[in-house]
């Protein structure tokens, strides 16, 4: 059994809950926000309505590009059934089924990976910035979490080709899934890859009904995307090229974008070499956000998977210490770039550290070994019956 916290370690603890907890203040206004403002805007909204356009028939100008540059719908065409049926209920009753989802998907991340502080790490959860940004705006970053979780441990633990169905759903964000799929190749594990070809296979051809032209429209959009992304604020991505472009004149942005990318290749290598399956596709999580085109400020939820599985697998080391004032640094980072700005009714700053630290919680796992053999990091979680 794992040792007893000292009592600094309580003190420490208490004093991390208590922050956390403050912050929930934030939680309450977007819920709030959000509430006197139903049913009028958020994305979920415009989701909803494009749902009664595909009931209607009127799903060809679903990527129809708007005055600037900023799409309606950025999903491939299969994804346009899930807008349909969520359209089938009514749209104030579809906002409370989404947020419900929301809380499902976090909770379920959370019982797959117990930690030694769960009332911590609840905290972390519900009360970070992401989680009220998903609130607020009304997205599914808590869905996207649930899927890139469950897949990972599933192909973790030993059923790698339930893993792979489950991470297949990914192909919903090509930009996402795209990396899981290269990892499964890089290292040989054809169940996982054959997993992932099969959901996407079906995907691609449940959308027979709907015809070609809406896949040709789905490319002609996506040959934009440099002029699409150009409308986004730098603020409210989490990706490295994010960071970068918004702190860095254009040259010196690219120079240091091809440096990191190399960088994260070279730890995610490193990682890739040990037998930790789990490890491995929570980097794999990581590198996807870090590189990604594009990753919004609610989509951060996601880190909290790899942010479990650091938890769990506390040695006293340099390298996890470090990883958790990274981890502390992240957490604050997201509401520097959506949330403390409110507090004196400021503007955002110009760009946020989110992708920068990503990054080098990436580079930084290539360095840790853990003291731990395979098998031999889980944390001893209290019996609640106990």
């Amino acid at each position: 059994m794992a040792a007893p916290p000292s009592p600094a370690q309580e003190r420490l603890t208490l004093l991390v809950f208590a922050a956390m907890a403050l912050h929930l203040v934030f939680l309450v206004d977007s819920l709030l926000d959000q509430v006197l403002r139903l049913p009028l805007e958020g994305d979920w909204h415009y989701i909803h309505e494009l749902g009664r356009r595909v009931w209607a028939g009127d799903w060809a100008t679903a990527y129809d590009v708007g005055p600037e540059d900023r799409l309606f719908w950025r999903y491939p065409p299969f994804a346009l059934y899930a807008a349909a049926l969520w359209a089938l209920l009514p749209a104030v009753a579809a906002y409370w089924v989404l947020m419900g989802l929301q809380v499902l998907g976090v909770g379920v991340t959370l019982r797959q990976l117990p930690v030694s502080a769960p009332v911590l790490a609840v905290t972390a959860a519900f009360a970070s910035a992401p989680f009220a940004d998903v609130v607020g705006a009304g997205q599914f970053s808590g869905i996207l979490l649930a899927v890139i979780a469950s897949g990972c441990l599933l192909w973790a633990r030993g059923q790698p080709l339930v893993g792979g169905l489950v991470l297949g759903l990914l192909a919903t964000k090509p930009n996402w899934g795209l990396p899981f799929g290269l990892f499964a190749l890089a290292v040989g594990e054809w169940r996982a890859a054959a997993g992932m070809l099969a959901t996407t296979a079906g995907l691609l051809l449940c959308t027979a009904p709907l015809g070609l032209g809406i896949w040709s429209s789905f490319l002609e959009m996506s040959l934009r995307n440099d002029r699409i992304l150009a409308a986004y604020d730098n603020s409210l991505m989490i990706t490295l090229w994010g960071t970068l472009q918004g702190a860095l004149p254009g040259v010196l942005a690219r120079v240091a974008w091809w440096g990191g990318l190399g960088a994260m290749g070279w730890a995610l290598v490193r990682v890739v070499r040990r037998e930790d399956r789990e490890m491995q596709l929570a980097t794999v999580t990581l590198f996807a956000i870090a590189a990604n085109p594009y990753a919004s400020y609610y989509d951060a939820l996601v880190l909290l998977f790899p942010g479990l599985v650091w938890a769990r697998r506390a040695d006293g080391s340099r390298w996890w210490w470090a990883i958790g004032g990274i981890l502390a640094a992240l957490w604050i980072s997201t509401y520097a770039a959506t949330k403390y700005h409110m507090l004196w009714a400021g503007e955002r700053p110009p760009f946020a550290l989110t992708g920068l630290l990503i990054a080098a919680w990436l580079v930084t796992l290539g360095g840790w070994r853990t003291r731990s053999a395979p098998g031999e990091h889980e944390v001893p979680v209290a019996d609640p019956a106990a």
